[in-house]
């Protein structure tokens, strides 16, 4: 009786041995509000709405979406307009991001003055109070003026913004502006002005050859 018993303790140390030797591993990194939709040959599913490592024999079906309808996916960095869906046979390691379409840039100005407002799809428009409005996401958006005004603490006449998630922006139209104070443009988040130079050089070029 107790041989018997030895021998199916080692039999199914064997049996699981096996299946776990067989068996694959999917890593979801997921950042953004997203989710993952697991389907199992036998009908079965899963739903994950967060970061997860799961084991799966055979092949899964995974589908990644937002959870958001103004967002879209990118998927191991590759941009995905609704969702992602593929049929996973090995062990494999995924990493998700939700990012909104368009973001919103809003304006808050003191003072008087106006900005001169370009985006890199060709919209222009001048502010003389107070607004906000939607670009795309990483759009690249021109702000200049007759003016010197300061941003963000920053002295200028002209500044660059490439804008991946919602920002305000605080302008304050200076009326004397001193001397020694030459306009320059923040690093963080914004492009050099090199980089906006030559931006606005073939934004203008390309707007007289369409026209």
């Amino acid at each position: 009786m107790i041989r018997t018993y030895f021998l199916f303790l080692v039999l199914l140390v064997i049996l699981l041995f096996s299946s776990n030797a067989n068996s694959s591993t999917l890593k979801v990194i997921m950042e953004g509000p997203s989710q993952v939709l697991v389907n199992y040959p036998n009908g079965s599913f899963l739903l994950i709405s967060n970061s997860s490592t799961l084991q799966f024999n055979d092949s899964i079906r995974v589908t990644i979406f937002s959870t958001n309808p103004s967002y879209y996916i990118i998927v191991n960095g590759t941009k995905y307009s609704s969702s992602y869906s593929a049929l996973i046979n090995d062990s494999e390691t995924l990493y998700a991001k939700a990012i909104p379409e368009y973001v919103k840039i809003s304006f808050d100005l003191n003072g008087s003055g106006k900005l001169k407002i370009m985006v890199d799809n060709g919209t222009s428009f001048t502010l003389n109070r107070s607004a906000s409005f939607l670009v795309l996401n990483n759009s690249l958006v021109y702000i200049t003026s007759s003016k010197t005004f300061e941003i963000n603490g920053t002295i200028t006449n002209f500044y660059i913004l490439v804008p991946t998630s919602n920002v305000s922006l605080y302008v304050n139209f200076i009326k004397n502006p001193s001397s020694s104070s030459s306009p320059k443009i923040t690093s963080q988040d914004f492009l050099g002005i090199g980089l906006g130079l030559i931006g606005l050089s073939l934004y203008l070029f390309f707007r007289r050859k369409t026209s």
